[in-house]
């Protein structure tokens, strides 16, 4: 019975899973309509991942056939050797996300805070006609002459919230999640007070937006069914909530969607980037929204040194495999890309639900820690420059869907059984 009960599971397996092997063998992928988990006193759920399937969800084949050979050969050979853990470079190898709440300048940095909004939160509305970037949609539309309202908590807060008209200390970002699954995402704007119902940004309440303002931009969208593609007026084009790193998900070691690596500099775009963004000093360099591939599998990944890929980050070296890394926004004009960006604990802090960060255990277990500008910081990192002969730049049809090997996104229901599952089914 046992046998025969193994044969109908991966009858099922092939039939319902083609291409989509680490669903199954490392548990249920995650879902964007779990948004109705999220809580701002807490990291973002398990089950929970943002946006639709393509372009930063979209799982790649085992051996992609579809390389883009020409620009894998200048990020072999000018990228990944500049592309170092550690302080370098000014600590261009380094993870870093929020340790504890900042409380004045220059404390802060430029991550991506994901906020959740209740129906009682709030009132607040845009003036696009005032918006430097102007209003735009999460599938890559511009130049929008209105948005729907939206609900944000009364205490929120962007990054680097201190930090006004600064270019040393990064960008001033927040996305807010609302009870429908709608979603606004907001870009230069530092609050002078609380929010209140009827606030308007644009009008009011917002230093940053307004008349005058050489910098800011809105973006709309649904957490559910859009792309989560901007069309760069609030960075290089992928929404806030897409592809950081979530930190349950570091802890279950196991990623379901592509990663975000910033890279030095660019040269042209390809989709889902919608512009050149920092052009290179000594070009040509990639261009803006390639999608770079790790060929190593999950066991050839476990071999390599830990000087290599540390233990602590093989999960991002997984995901680097199954997904990829995007990059999307720039640096200092030089080739290289940095290490993974991560899950802010903004919303954390500012709800009161801790005084440090979720990650800070984390960061401190594997050799990093809290630095002056209220940010945790690691440097035992990735080492790119080891990984250079497996790390590929793939063509563009892989977050269109239109390669020939694409993979097609794996059915949610009825869920497959992972290993756990399956000896809770008195399989052996």
């Amino acid at each position: 019975m046992k046998k025969l009960l193994l044969v109908l599971f991966f009858t099922m397996f092939l039939v319902l899973a083609h291409g989509a092997t680490y669903y199954v063998a490392h548990g249920a992928a995650c879902a964007p309509a779990n948004y109705t988990h999220i809580t701002n006193s807490a990291p973002l759920p398990d089950d929970f991942c943002a946006y639709a399937y393509l372009p930063f969800r979209s799982r790649l084949p085992d051996n992609p056939q579809h390389i883009d050979q020409t620009n894998t050969t200048i990020f072999q050979n000018e990228y990944a050797p500049n592309s170092m853990p550690g302080t370098v470079n000014a600590g261009i190898g380094q993870l870093m996300t929020i340790g504890v709440k900042p409380t004045g300048a220059p404390q802060g940095n430029s991550g991506y805070p994901i906020f959740i909004a209740s129906p009682n939160d709030p009132l607040v509305s845009v003036n696009c006609a005032r918006v430097a970037h102007g209003c735009s949609d999460s599938d890559g539309h511009g130049n929008l002459s209105s948005v729907p309202s939206f609900r944000i908590p009364t205490w929120a807060r962007p990054s680097s919230q201190f930090n006004r008209w600064s270019n040393v200390y990064g960008d001033s970002n927040m996305e807010i999640i609302q009870p429908d699954g709608s979603t606004a995402l907001i870009y230069q704007c530092f609050p002078l007070r609380d929010w209140q119902n009827g606030d308007v940004l644009g009008d009011n309440t917002c230093d940053g937006f307004g008349s005058g303002s050489p910098i800011s931009g809105f973006a709309t969208g649904n957490i559910v069914t859009s792309a989560g593609v901007n069309p760069g007026n609030l960075n290089g084009g992928d929404n806030f909530a897409t592809l950081l790193v979530h930190y349950r998900e570091v802890m279950n070691g196991q990623i379901n969607h592509a990663l975000v690596v910033w890279a030095g500099c660019f040269t042209g775009a390809v989709y889902p980037s919608p512009f050149q963004a920092l052009g290179c000093q000594t070009p040509p360099g990639i261009p803006a929204g390639a999608r770079i591939w790790l060929s190593l599998t999950r066991s050839q990944i476990d071999a390599q040194p830990t000087s290599v890929i540390p233990a602590h980050m093989r999960v991002f070296a997984y995901a680097a495999h199954e997904y990829g890394m995007y990059t999307l926004d720039t640096g200092n004009g030089q080739k290289w890309i940095s290490n993974p960006g991560l899950e802010e604990g903004l919303p954390y802090l500012l709800s009161g639900a801790g005084t440090t960060s979720f990650w800070t255990d984390w960061f401190v277990q594997n050799g990093g820690g809290m630095s002056g500008d209220a940010n945790l910081k690691l440097q035992n990192t990735i080492d790119w420059r080891g990984l250079a002969p497996y790390l590929f730049v793939l063509d563009a049809c892989y977050a269109q869907g239109t390669c020939s090997d694409s993979v097609p996104e794996a059915p949610s229901s009825p869920a497959l059984p992972g290993p756990t599952n399956l000896r809770l089914m008195g399989i052996r």
